[in-house]
């Protein structure tokens, strides 16, 4: 089967990485090149990301050039904070930077 993959985010790589796994012919789309470019980019996963990709075999190279995170915020554009998680209740939040 051939499967064309609009958009080299999260979703559109864990998807693609699914579909090669089942044996598909897997074809991404990226709109940008470098998409982090000059300002680089971070990427924080909780548990259930930590799982998926597990599950998708490339938690390992993810993980690698990141680092522990022991609580995680989330706030509001006007400041408010709407949630704290700590990593002891979660089995970690790992974070993942690029510059």
């Amino acid at each position: 089967m051939e499967a064309l993959v609009a958009g080299g985010g999260v979703s559109g790589t864990a998807t693609a990485i699914a579909l090669r796994r089942i044996g598909s012919d897997v074809t991404l789309y990226e709109t940008h090149s470098d998409p982090a470019g000059q300002v680089g980019s971070f990427l924080s996963l909780a548990s259930n990301g930590l799982r998926g990709l597990k599950a998708l075999g490339c938690l390992d190279q993810v993980q690698q050039p990141g680092f522990a995170v022991p609580t995680q915020r989330m706030w509001s554009g006007t400041g408010r904070l709407l949630a704290e998680v700590r990593a002891d209740g979660c089995r970690g939040i790992r974070c993942s930077a690029r510059r």
